[in-house]
């Protein structure tokens, strides 16, 4: 991390702290956000997401959650800068139980990890997986060698995958090996440090997924030199929304703002403080202006959502008990969900290959039943990520959110939208199902708008200040030819 950067993230830190006032900021008390004897009480928050693997196949593709630019202990500025305490020689223990305890509490079908090379390059991939085999981990080995984990849960037989990748300028994900040193030395430092179309190449050769973290901060001409290597980009950075520096410099919001809302949603009483995402969200128009114009261009590039937790900007508890930025708080807070024919290492890397990805701000409700495809008009289904045809039919089926009666659905506006040089034009929208048949080509994309009226009861005493229409999913694009 920059000491620009840095600088940013205490900035925010400062703002936060001074807007809790510390004093009644975080220590529980039955659940009523330190509002008092008058606070509004609404039912338990749900800790546990619902898996969403085991729901029935869509023309054979399965939905894998999953969280996309994650930072272990194994990151030099993790766990509040300790994660490898002693050293180096140990781990940050406590910090390591929340991060397990994070990706099963999310039901993470799959976690891709991209930890930073300067602790990254020094370790083998036993430890890089966080391989506990007394926990019940399942190393899944490749020539030999450990290249992933299939992380035990206490009390469940969910089994998420854990994959290494490493995040500098360039983030590959899913790598199955060092680059140089297996054990790890300062030759694998040098190798990670590169950023040039043959680096990008080369972790292809390892196995990797090669995508682009902090699209915010990237110009248009980096991203199509290295583009014939991409897997796709991040079209949003939890960081960067939250950020005051990025927020001013490269998403032209306000600095203070995202942190300034959240911490005054995180007072109201009765509110659930992981909701403190909906004041504050912004959408960075910055990626998606970037992914539109690249592929405007004809390259194929899918969207994945950029999580960023390390647990190293804010110790404070809020009313849950939990810290600001916990793993478990900022992995819900938006996924990447890859449509996959099998849940396994080779099964989500090429989902995100092939473009098969959707972004979800999962936090407002996990989606059932959304499908974005292409009907050909001389038969057939293209799914997401390939490619369809002047005259074929763009279909979008409307999601509903798992676990909500029916009565209580909020309302949700389906948007079929078409990739040019200025930015995502609109070509339909509707309240239910979208059949668009398609007379001009280019990269159309789905979007799932949400008004969360269904969140009312975790929303505090007054609701209304925070319903508002917000993005729920992005989904990649199909490539009209």
């Amino acid at each position: 991390m920059s000491a620009r950067s840095l600088r940013g993230l205490l900035a925010n830190v400062l703002t936060l702290t001074l807007a809790l006032g510390l004093a009644g900021a975080g220590c529980g008390g039955g659940g009523d956000g330190g509002g008092g004897k008058d606070a509004f009480v609404g039912p338990p928050w749900p800790t546990v997401m619902p898996v969403l693997s085991t729901e029935p196949p869509l023309r054979g593709l399965i939905h894998a959650r999953g969280v996309i630019h994650l930072h272990s202990p194994y990151s030099h500025d993790a766990c509040d800068g300790n994660g490898l305490p002693d050293g180096g020689t140990g781990i940050n223990e406590v910090c390591l139980a929340r991060f397990r305890a994070a990706i099963c509490d999310d039901r993470l079908d799959f976690a891709m990890l991209t930890d930073h090379k300067t602790s990254f390059a020094y370790f083998p991939f036993d430890k890089l997986l966080l391989l506990d085999p007394a926990a019940g981990d399942t190393a899944l080995m490749k020539d030999g060698s450990p290249m992933a984990n299939q992380m035990a849960c206490p009390g469940t037989s969910f089994k998420p995958l854990l994959m290494v990748g490493h995040e500098d300028r360039l983030m590959p994900v899913g790598l199955e090996k060092h680059a140089v040193d297996a054990a790890g030395s300062d030759a694998n430092e040098q190798f990670y440090a590169r950023e040039d179309l043959a680096q990008a190449m080369a972790y292809k050769q390892l196995g990797a997924q090669v995508l682009i973290p902090h699209t915010e901060s990237r110009s248009l001409e980096t991203l199509r030199m290295l583009a014939p290597a991409l897997a796709g980009i991040e079209i949003f950075s939890l960081h960067a929304m939250m950020d005051g520096r990025l927020r001013s410099e490269f998403l032209g919001l306000d600095q203070a703002g995202a942190v300034r809302a959240f911490a005054q949603f995180s007072q109201e009483a009765g509110a659930a403080p992981d909701l403190a995402f909906l004041p504050a969200f912004s959408p960075n128009d910055n990626d998606l202006g970037k992914w539109a114009a690249l592929t405007a261009e004809g390259l194929e590039l899918a969207g994945v959502s950029g999580c960023d937790a390390h647990e190293n900007v804010a110790a404070i508890k809020l009313s849950d008990g939990d810290r600001v930025d916990s793993y478990r708080r900022m992995i819900r807070w938006a996924t990447t969900h890859a449509l996959v024919t099998e849940v396994t290492p080779a099964g989500v890397k090429e989902a995100i290959g092939a473009g098969r990805t959707l972004v979800i701000f999962e936090v407002y409700g996990s989606p059932q039943g959304f499908d974005f495809h292409a009907t050909r008009a001389a038969g057939g289904i293209v799914e997401l990520g390939g490619e369809a045809a002047v005259g074929d039919m763009l279909e979008v089926a409307p999601p509903t959110v798992l676990g909500v009666e029916a009565a209580a659905q909020p309302t949700r506006t389906m948007r079929l939208l078409r990739a040019t040089a200025g930015g995502w034009v609109e070509v339909a929208r509707s309240p239910g199902a979208i059949a668009f048949p398609v007379t001009t080509t280019g990269a159309y994309r789905a979007e799932v708008l949400m008004t969360p009226t269904h969140l009312a009861p975790w929303l505090g005493k007054d609701p209304s200040k925070y319903l508002r229409e917000v993005p729920w999913i992005y989904a990649s694009p199909i490539y009209v030819r």
